[in-house]
């Protein structure tokens, strides 16, 4: 097969993107592999996410990952915030909520 290549040259090569069984972004990064929403949030920031801040994806398609789409908040709120979802999805499809 002649030399084995690594990186961009390599025929497994990706573009260093991928998704996982949960919906989500990630890129490899320098070896690690990290979510792509929170390296966006992170550098729209300036600074890294602190303990117990999250990313909410607020149109909730976890693969749209622009600026524009993202929310940092706390866990509790972003628990809230899910849920609210829920209740609007059910009420506008199911007439419940």
């Amino acid at each position: 097969m002649g030399a084995s290549h690594s990186g961009e040259k390599s025929y497994l090569w990706k573009g260093g993107r991928h998704l996982t069984k949960n919906g989500y972004v990630r890129l490899s990064l320098s070896g690690k592999t990290r979510c792509e929403h929170i390296v966006v949030a992170e550098r729209a920031l300036g600074r890294s996410l602190r303990p117990g801040e999250m990313v909410h994806h607020i149109n909730g398609n976890k693969q749209d990952n622009r600026n524009c789409n993202l929310l940092i908040c706390t866990g509790s709120y972003h628990k809230q915030l899910e849920a609210r979802m829920v209740r609007l999805y059910q009420s506008e499809h199911f007439g419940q909520g």
